[in-house]
């Protein structure tokens, strides 16, 4: 009775133990995906760490880099605009060389329609020492006491804008005439054209890049791309492109006015844009040059997308070391289930 109760038991007893080997299977295959996982997510967090302080600092340095380049290309297009205006001045100071303290007002009208059909000016005049026009051609400027008062000086100088009719408007640049003991006894003043002008400037530096304004202090435009529209004033064309960031417009105004010079950005994402502004030697314009990010910065994008590549790629290799480990561990484990069942 007691052999056959032993033979009954075993089958029971055979089962008990399977079920606890496989209990100790699992619980081992438990363990090990566990530690698997967990190691999975730590080195993801670490990858992410990682990728997020490098992107970081890559776009840090781009836009310090962008900065410094957007900078050098605005000096260079003021430089370019001085030599222009440079070379408007040493026109009038070459047709000022005819002029000596007696002037025959029949040759000088003479002189002055010649010089009108050879040259980018619409107007000129001669005017005394008093302020009185001797003899003037063509468009016949709207010119203020200060800056007939800067010319007779002895200073090159560039008027305020003002308007001709309902249609044009104009600014003039004058210079200084001197007799034979170095006094000022006249001056020559040359009147352009505001689209004239626009075209002498040139304000093309950033090509499809962005546009660049020329403008007075008070924003009055003098330079006026085609980007402006119908707008003659610099502050308000700001205002109208500027959606919501209104501190940056604010402080760029304040930063003209205090005759500062730099970079501003505002907007983010595909909005973000750079001003850069900057005096114009020897005049009272302020040059702005305003560039979008997304022209200016496409190396961003390319580093932005190596480091997601790379974050991808870190992620595939951490995911195939963890299932190239499990199967191995899964291997170890079931040939040592098997020994033992052995």
């Amino acid at each position: 009775m007691s052999d056959e109760l032993k033979s009954t038991n075993k089958p029971k007893v055979a089962l008990k133990n399977a079920r606890k080997k496989t209990a100790k299977f699992i619980k081992l295959l438990i363990e090990c995906i566990t530690y698997k996982v967990v190691l999975f997510i730590l080195m993801m967090l670490y990858v992410m760490y990682v990728f997020n302080g490098y992107k970081t600092n890559v776009q840090k340095q781009i836009n310090k880099n962008t900065e410094e380049h957007l900078t050098t290309l605005v000096k260079e297009s003021l430089e370019k605009i001085n030599i222009k205006i440079n070379d408007e001045y040493i026109v009038m100071n070459t047709i000022a060389q005819y002029y000596g303290d007696d002037i025959d007002k029949e040759i000088t009208k003479q002189i002055f329609d010649n010089s009108l059909e050879g040259h980018s000016f619409e107007g000129i005049t001669l005017i005394d020492n008093t302020g009185n026009q001797i003899v003037s051609a063509g468009v016949n400027g709207n010119l203020d006491e200060e800056f007939i008062m800067e010319t007779l000086a002895g200073k090159n100088s560039i008027s305020n804008i003002y308007s001709v009719n309902e249609k044009d408007e104009f600014l003039s640049l004058g210079v200084p005439i001197r007799n034979d003991e170095n006094e000022v006894k006249d001056i020559l003043v040359c009147n352009y054209n505001i689209k004239t002008l626009t075209e002498i400037l040139d304000t093309s530096t950033f090509g499809k890049l962005g546009t660049t304004f020329i403008a007075q202090e008070d924003g009055t435009l003098v330079a006026r791309p085609e980007a402006v529209n119908k707008n003659t004033n610099l502050f308000k064309l700001l205002d109208s492109i500027n959606d919501d960031d209104n501190e940056s417009i604010v402080k760029l105004k304040k930063y003209i006015k205090n005759g500062q010079s730099g970079v501003i950005t505002y907007g983010k994402g595909k909005k973000k844009t750079y001003m850069c502004y900057n005096v114009v030697p020897e005049t009272n314009w302020y040059s702005v040059s305003i560039v979008s990010a997304n022209t200016i910065e496409p190396v961003a994008k390319n580093v932005s997308n190596l480091a997601m590549d790379f974050l991808i790629d870190m992620g595939v290799i951490v995911m195939v070391y963890v299932v190239v480990t499990l199967a191995i561990d899964m291997t170890i484990l079931k040939k040592k289930k098997i020994d033992e069942e052995k």
